[in-house]
């Protein structure tokens, strides 16, 4: 980030679309490449997920550009872990045999 993230941060907090949409411009393809990197299910959804919780925790981040993007991506990384985790509870879906013996498509 450069000399303009204190600004932009403080334009953010008070609710500035712009500020907002140059921070999303910013930030999302690299949490979008980071979750699509691991695997991640649906990555550009989750990648929604990361910024809806950026924007409703911004009162509570404190920190420079470098730590925002450090925050951020700690974020994404705490909601592909849930991503998976969800996965792992979820039986997977079998197919079953059918009259033939024979398992279908």
């Amino acid at each position: 980030m450069t000399d303009h993230f204190p600004g932009l941060l403080q334009a953010a907090r008070r609710g500035s679309e712009e500020a907002w949409t140059a921070l999303y411009r910013d930030f999302a393809p690299g949490v979008i490449g980071y979750l699509r990197a691991q695997r991640a299910p649906d990555p550009e959804s989750l990648a929604g997920d990361v910024f809806v919780e950026v924007v409703r925790d911004l009162h509570r981040f404190e920190g420079d550009g470098s730590q925002f993007r450090s925050w951020v991506f700690g974020i994404a990384h705490l909601r592909l872990l849930d991503a998976r985790r969800r996965a792992s509870r979820r039986p997977n879906e079998t197919t079953l045999p059918d009259e033939s013996g024979v398992l279908g498509d």
